[in-house]
């Protein structure tokens, strides 16, 4: 019975402060490292630990535990482990599909992207494509219709008056650009798309389509910044309109009040 006592207490002990030889004894273990179960005493106890053995102190969460030291904290800490696998295995499988369907989906603009270009260069016009992290690439829904047989426009337009820019979509290239504006300013009860637009324009409905002025603005690929100005005939459709030109992703337009000039433009952003 001493002997058992004996050890009993050698086990109680503290591990490092029993290997310290300018101590006299060592004192009571309260704690078990996780990993290596190296009983300790003190936080100073449990740092000289790990510095001498290179211990990381964490629960070796796949070590063999034999059956007879099998405890319910070991079922818990199994089941623990067999659930954190299962939710990082679960968002890998979303994150694989995400990426499949980012894939599907470059691709799909790749390829919508190319029919579009070779179509406007049909009609001598070039198209230039943003990477896919640019917003107005995101923004940009132009598309060529097999068919219809033409290429369907986003159109940006800037009102410098109100310091507002919308974009429109399915602008038909054969469209006359008077009319599209009027088919904005006095929308058809089918174009509903352009009702909320309109009530924003009230001013612009003052003043008839040709008594405004509109301007192509033209940007450099690789200075978005850099704008040039153009004036167009609204008589002309975007076809027309856009011959001999550089569209970078899609065509913007701004449409000026008969009282404003190009500098209300500037002004507005």
């Amino acid at each position: 019975m001493e002997e058992e006592a004996a050890v009993n207490t050698l086990q109680d002990n503290c591990q490092v402060c029993c290997l310290d030889k300018n101590k006299d004894a060592a004192n009571l273990a309260k704690y078990k490292c996780p990993s290596c179960g190296t009983r300790t005493c003190s936080l100073i106890c449990v740092k000289t630990h790990k510095e001498q053995t290179g211990c990381d102190g964490k629960r070796q969460k796949i070590q063999f535990v034999p059956m007879t030291q099998y405890t319910e904290e070991t079922f818990l800490n199994d089941y623990t482990f067999l659930e954190q696998v299962h939710r990082a295995s679960s968002a890998a499988t979303v994150q694989l599909q995400r990426w499949k369907d980012e894939q599907k989906s470059w691709f799909h603009v790749q390829k919508k992207n190319k029919v579009l270009e070779r179509k406007a260069k049909q009609s001598n016009i070039s198209v230039c494509f943003l990477p896919r992290v640019f917003t107005k690439a995101k923004l940009n829904q132009s598309v060529y219709s097999f068919k219809n047989g033409c290429i369907f426009w986003s159109l940006r337009l800037i009102f410098p008056h109100l310091k507002l820019a919308w974009q429109v979509t399915r602008v038909d290239e054969n469209e006359p650009l008077k009319e599209v504006l009027q088919n904005i300013f006095q929308p058809k009860p089918s174009l509903s798309r352009n009702r909320k637009l309109s009530q924003l324009l009230r001013t612009y409905s003052q003043y008839k389509v040709e008594q405004m002025q509109v301007y192509l603005v033209s940007e450099k690929r690789r200075d978005l910044d850099h704008k040039t100005f153009e004036r167009c005939d609204m008589t002309f459709s975007l076809k027309q309109i856009l011959q001999g030109k550089i569209v970078v992703e899609f065509p913007t337009v701004a449409v000026l009040l008969p009282f404003e000039d190009l500098e209300s433009i500037h002004r507005s952003h």
